[in-house]
């Protein structure tokens, strides 16, 4: 296992990089430069080698003398693995999801809930992405629980009445149900 920045830099790259302080420095004239996520190669042999041994991990050699700063500002969102979301957080997402509250509303009420906006491990995009992960569950799926929905209401009362039309494709174009009392 070797660190992220092993190897030596390309003699290309080396170029690269004296052209884009060139277009840093006329960039600075006219406005702000995109931020680059660009991995610089600092050949440091940074490593940790195992083998096993009777069934067992055994570390044969560590060297841990990194040459450079090893949590980089603004790259938090490289370790995923603090982006916890517990199970009440989910499910309160689906809740918010399903009363169709906004994503920013969604983060100002987890965080409160949590303490303040610092106190969420995640971003907006994670909730972002859990949303869609629960709109993909319902997508297909929405007149199955509408059918499931009418057969109950018929079953429990005799009175309701529902009617869906659908198109040659067998798509629905039309639903139409009264409830019981409506009728009275």
């Amino acid at each position: 296992m070797r660190c992220h920045r092993y190897g030596k830099p390309s003699k290309k790259k080396t170029d690269e990089q004296e052209e884009e302080k060139q277009m840093n420095d006329e960039a600075k004239k006219k406005g702000a430069k995109r931020k680059t996520n660009i991995q610089v190669k600092t050949n440091y042999p940074v490593l940790m080698e195992v083998k096993i041994e009777n069934d067992k991990w055994k570390v044969v050699r560590l060297e841990l003398d990194h040459n450079h700063e090893l949590s980089p500002q603004n790259r938090n969102k490289l370790f995923s693995g603090r982006k916890y979301m517990t199970d009440m957080e989910k499910a309160m997402i689906r809740t918010l999801n399903n009363n169709n509250i906004p994503t920013r509303q969604m983060i100002a009420i987890l965080s409160y809930l949590r303490g303040n906006v610092t106190a969420l491990p995640y971003k907006k995009k994670d909730v972002q992405n859990e949303r869609t992960k629960i709109n993909r569950e319902l997508k297909g799926n929405d007149m199955n629980k509408v059918m499931q929905y009418f057969m109950q209401r018929a079953a429990e009362d005799q009175t309701f009445f529902y009617k869906i039309h659908v198109d040659e494709e067998n798509k629905v174009k039309n639903i139409y149900w009264r409830e019981g009392i409506s009728q009275k």
